[in-house]
C-alpha cells in the first residue's frame, strides 16, 4: 500500500553545526564548483531514513535519548568527492571514536525498533558543500574544529526554490 505524502515525511538524523562552524564551512565552499548547499542546510548526516510514516515520529524522537550524548570533537580537514552522485564535500580525515560510536548506536536502535534506513553505504562522515560538482582541486585548508553538540531529526522537503530542511527534534549534548 502506498503512503500519501500527507501521511509520511522524508527524514534523516544529523549533526547540526553551530553558527561559527557553519560560517567556516561556507568559506570552504569557494573551493568547489557546482550547486552549492545553502548555508542553512549544511550538516553531517548520521542516518538517512527516507520516507517514514508520521506515526513513527514519537519513536524516532524517543530513540535519540537512548544514544551516547557527549559532544564530539570533529576536525574537518579534507575535501572529498562522491563521483557517482557528483558531490563535493569536506570532512574529517580521521573519524573520532565518539562519532563512530554514535553512528553505530543509532544504527542498532533503528534496527531494534525495525525502522528502515539506508545502511547500504559505508559510513563516510562529511558535509556536502556542492552537488552537480566536479572533483575539488587538491587544496589544503586550515583544519576546521567543530565541537558537535547538536543531534537532530530533520525533515527534508523539495520546493521550487530547492531542498529545505526543518529540524523536528534536537538534542543538545552538554559542552565539554
Amino acid at each position: 500500500m502506498n503512503k500519501s505524502r500527507s501521511e509520511s515525511m522524508r527524514l534523516f538524523y544529523a549533526l547540526w553545526p553551530d553558527d561559527d562552524t557553519r560560517d567556516a564551512l561556507v568559506k570552504l565552499q569557494v573551493h568547489v564548483t557546482g550547486k552549492r548547499s545553502r548555508p542553512e542546510n549544511l550538516h553531517l548526516t548520521l542516518a538517512f531514513l527516507g520516507e517514514q510514516p508520521l506515526s513513527l515520529l514519537p519513536a524516532l524522537e524517543s530513540l535519540m535519548h537512548k544514544l551516547p550524548s557527549e559532544p564530539i570533537a570533529l576536525v574537518i580537514d579534507i575535501f572529498g568527492y562522491f563521483r557517482r552522485a557528483e558531490i563535493a564535500w569536506a570532512g574529517p580525515s580521521e573519524v573520532p571514536p565518539p562519532l563512530t560510536e554514535l553512528h553505530r548506536s543509532l544504527q542498532e536502535e533503528l534496527r531494534s525498533n525495525e525502522i528502515f534506513f539506508d545502511d547500504t553505504a559505508q559510513f563516510r562522515p562529511h558535509v556536502t558543500l556542492a552537488r552537480k560538482a566536479a572533483p575539488p582541486a587538491t587544496i589544503a585548508f586550515p583544519p576546521l574544529s567543530w565541537q558537535a553538540n547538536r543531534f537532530t531529526l530533520v525533515q527534508s522537503t523539495t520546493s521550487p526554490s530547492g531542498v529545505e530542511y526543518r529540524i523536528l527534534h534536537e538534542l543538545c549534548f552538554r559542552k565539554i
